[in-house]
């Protein structure tokens, strides 16, 4: 799945970040502090907001500075934020309107047992505070027990595949999923993973920085299985036993850039033939365990980690896997415990985020609400937060998006024929997801209890966990969501060629039914086109109009896609972050050619949403520069040097800034709104721009 944006989503460390903790919060009632209410006002106006603008700043030189400099200067990132911007004020929007949508659910009294009472009474149980202090570790002893009584590596198996099956993805991943070659089935896939920091090279990365971050990690690894209950003692000596064991892991796995092509990621085998690649590991009994005894066919993402998993299955002492397995439970179960838990899983979240205080209890509650229940609670939230003209306006867009698209691709003079056949049937395969699913999700399986929050949670993941294992073998249900309709986020689906767009992406000021249609293009259109762009980035070209991971291009094309793509990555690899970070142009290759495409299309199609009506000026600005601040001001954003060392590092998308500038320096039509000259810095000589769509 590609997505928009990074914060929202946190794959890679799903207890450092986006649940940082569940601990005792000082505020329970009022929603935000004084200080925070007034970094959250909402803008009230339509479209642009001009107080964001800094006129003193030349447009044609730092156009990001010159949209959002005013905003810059005075903003402050919230304590509980690792940066703050336009997507993060939407994300309290969301969570306001979520709040707002459970109270109506106190009020209306759902009936026993149904998926509102269920929405109540787990968001009840996240929030009783006094139950998580008094209970402290207690929720965790049975599983603890269950660890500390294995005795050989077929217990250490056993315990994996359990821990799997509550949602804690120990040693690796393991997931049904679409079979990259014949997209219409699905099938088991396994994939390296098992670490506790953001990405393998923060286990061998040379400097400063992340040598105190290993150290750190450590030290917090042995407070937190003190917490659990070992004696100091012992749990320095296994932190360092666990470290060890990751790194080793760690070694196994591949880069993010040696992850970006597909079919590095694509070896469908038997499970026979997994077993001859692993012999000291009994996949039949793993999957059994897990939840599947019927598994024959399997696609094994990284066949070289899992090698070196088979000879640390013989290398590693069964004391070093047991506290492995103790430090993969204690970690998952932190945020759901004790303040004491939730205060030292914040310790990584301080480090490796920047922020200074953890989130109030009630935002976090509401998170992991959503996450367990999104369809639940997203049918309450849609039904106050998106109405059907809305969804109407939103799809006319889209369709007035796929119309400049498909212009673009009949007219490429550096495409042959036969390429652009397959280039627009797989465009007008597209299927588009806006709002909310057709069909609600069914939660009549899943029993929320009044017991410890940690419990409910386990219960959601295995409900979850035996939700997807059993698509195996099945046909791909294409009508089915990602992303809960609460959540400010977009995504491109390379295996089900589809776009989705929540409700919660498409709110002011990203979206609004009263803004003008420059506005509105300039920042969801803008939107929409980079999801659209996806389908034909770097990872996405390779898949044809079924989702199927197969070659439709021809060699010339593919040699001159590849080319014109090398001109993005190094525009992007000499761009200096912080200290001596640069953006890495392999690794965020595919989002800088989604923005770069994305706002080309979504210009495309404001100017033919125009056609025959009238362009007055608005606070003094042309639709054509009215659409460019809207872009550029959807992506105000301010972050943490911590946070901004770790997404270079991590994530796939170019700071903000880059996201802005760097696009409309390839644009001559940007050029032309604000009048630029041949020498301005955002104006590239027309040979020297990058230019894929």
């Amino acid at each position: 799945m590609r997505t928009l944006y990074s914060w929202l989503v946190t794959p890679r460390w799903r207890s450092f970040l986006a649940l940082a903790g569940l601990g005792v919060a000082t505020v329970l009632t009022s929603r935000t502090s004084a200080a925070q209410a007034a970094a959250t006002a909402p803008f009230m106006g339509h479209g642009i907001n001009p107080a964001y603008l800094d006129t003193t700043c030349a447009a044609c030189q730092h156009f990001y500075k010159y949209a959002n400099g005013s905003w810059l200067k005075t903003a402050t990132i919230p304590s509980d934020y690792p940066s703050w911007g336009g997507f993060d004020q939407l994300y309290e929007r969301s969570l306001t309107a979520l709040h707002a949508a459970l109270d109506s659910l106190a009020t209306t009294a759902p009936a026993a047992g149904s998926p509102e009472w269920k929405v109540a009474h787990f968001y009840k149980s996240c929030m009783d505070s006094a139950r998580a202090e008094s209970d402290g570790a207690a929720p965790l002893h049975l599983e603890l027990a269950r660890i500390d009584a294995i005795t050989d590596a077929i217990g250490v198996r056993d315990e994996v595949a359990r821990l799997h099956r509550i949602g804690i993805s120990a040693v690796f991943n393991f997931r049904a999923a679409q079979d990259a070659k014949h997209s219409a089935d699905v099938i088991a896939d396994v994939s390296q993973g098992g670490l506790g920091l953001p990405d393998r090279d923060y286990y061998f990365r040379a400097d400063s920085v992340a040598d105190r971050t290993r150290r750190t990690y450590v030290a917090h690894i042995a407070r937190t299985l003190v917490l659990t209950g070992l004696p100091a003692d012992r749990a320095d000596a296994e932190a360092q036993r666990i470290m060890a064991l990751e790194t080793a892991l760690a070694t196994a796995s591949l880069t993010i850039v040696e992850q970006r092509d597909p079919k590095t990621l694509y070896h469908k085998m038997t499970v026979a033939e997994l077993g001859k690649l692993t012999p000291a590991w009994s996949w039949p009994a793993f999957f059994g365990d897990a939840g599947r005894t019927d598994i024959t066919t399997i696609n094994v993402q990284e066949p070289k980690f899992f090698a070196g998993l088979d000879h640390m299955v013989h290398a590693t002492p069964l004391a070093d896997w047991k506290s492995y397995l103790r430090w993969q439970y204690a970690a998952a179960s932190s945020p759901y415990l004790s303040t004491a838990f939730v205060n030292e899983n914040f310790t990584m979240v301080a480090l490796l985020a920047g922020s200074t205080e953890n989130r109030p209890r009630w935002k976090r509650c509401l998170t992991q609400t959503d996450r367990q229940l999104g369809e639940a609670l997203g049918r309450v939230y849609i039904a106050r937060e998106f109405s059907p003209a809305a969804k109407a306006k939103v799809l006319a867009m889209v369709e007035n998006l796929e119309a400049v698209l498909h212009d673009d691709l009949s007219t490429l003079a550096w495409m042959s024929q036969a390429t652009r056949t397959q280039a627009l049937t797989k465009l007008d395969a597209f299927v588009n997801k806006i709002g909310y699913p057709d069909t609600w999700r069914d939660y009549s399986a899943l029993a929320v209890h009044d017991g410890p929050f940690l419990t409910n949670v386990a219960a959601a993941a295995e409900f979850e966990s035996h939700r997807q294992l059993i698509k195996i073998g099945r046909p791909v249900d294409r009508t089915e969501w990602s992303m809960t309709p609460p959540t400010v986020n977009a995504e491109y689906s390379p295996f089900l060629n589809d776009i989705s767009f929540p409700a919660g992406i498409l709110q002011p000021p990203f979206f609004d039914p009263n803004a003008d249609d420059a506005s509105n293009y300039g920042a969801i259109g803008s939107i929409i086109g980079h999801e659209m762009t996806h389908g034909f980035d770097d990872q996405g070209r390779q898949f044809d109009a079924q989702g199927n991971l197969r070659d439709w291009w021809t060699a010339v094309d593919a040699a001159e896609y590849n080319k014109r793509a090398g001109i993005v990555v190094d525009e992007y690899n000499h761009d200096l972050v912080i200290d001596t970070l640069h953006v890495i142009g392999q690794q965020t290759l595919g989002e800088n050619i989604a923005d770069l495409g994305g706002i080309k299309i979504a210009y495309g199609a404001m100017e033919r949403a125009l056609r025959g009506k009238p362009r007055p000026l608005i606070d003094g600005f042309t639709p054509e520069q009215r659409f460019f601040l809207a872009n550029a001001q959807e992506w105000s954003e301010l972050d943490r040097p911590e946070y901004v060392r770790t997404l270079v590092q991590t994530d796939e998308h170019s700071p903000a800034n880059w996201r802005v500038d760097t696009p409309l320096s390839n644009m001559p039509e940007f050029a032309q709104a604000f009048h630029c000259q041949a020498t301005d810095s955002l104006v590239r000589p027309a040979a020297t721009r990058a230019r894929i769509w």
